[in-house]
């Protein structure tokens, strides 16, 4: 099977997003956990004594969390993809029994089934890792439905079941 993809920044910063935090929906999950109850206890801090300049040190887990670290991540990827020409041109991926061989203007490359540490299947894309911080993405929206099944089935046949999970 043969793909074209042709990365948004969107679909960039849901890459680096999955690299850096949420490499699985458990972790994330904490994540969230841990800042909205330190969310909580500011408000109540801030509720007693406003002056009290406590709530305010308690509400910044929360401010980099859900502000400061997607606009991070966001910039981070607006630069990959303006200064990288391999994010911003079409990256040409062929699915065979030997591996998943890409082409891009970095270049060419097959990548053997086993190299694979890892295949995640979020919401809007595919995530492959070949290690725990590298990994490339294809956006689920270049995919009909026909072409999605037709996809899931060569990954199942090719990849180990046990390095394939959903998020």
């Amino acid at each position: 099977m043969e793909i074209t993809v042709q990365l948004t920044i969107q679909d960039l910063y849901r890459m680096l997003r999955h690299i850096k935090l949420g490499q699985n929906q458990f972790l994330d999950l904490v994540y969230r956990t841990f800042v909205l109850f330190f969310a909580c206890i500011a408000l109540t801090v801030a509720n007693f004594s406003f002056s009290n300049p406590l709530w305010v040190v308690l509400l910044i887990p929360s401010a980099y969390y859900f502000f400061i670290y997607p606009k991070l991540v966001t910039l981070e990827a607006k630069k990959l993809f303006n200064t990288k020409d391999s994010f911003s041109q079409p990256i040409y991926y062929n699915l065979t029994e030997d591996g998943l061989e890409t082409k891009s203007t970095a270049g060419e490359e097959r990548i053997e089934w086993d190299r694979f540490t890892r295949m995640m299947a979020s919401k809007h894309d595919y995530i492959f890792y070949l290690s725990r911080t590298t990994a490339f993405s294809i956006p689920k929206r270049i995919f009909d439905e026909a072409q999605d099944q037709e996809f899931q089935g060569l990954l199942g046949k090719y990849m180990h079941p046990n390095k394939i999970f959903r998020y």
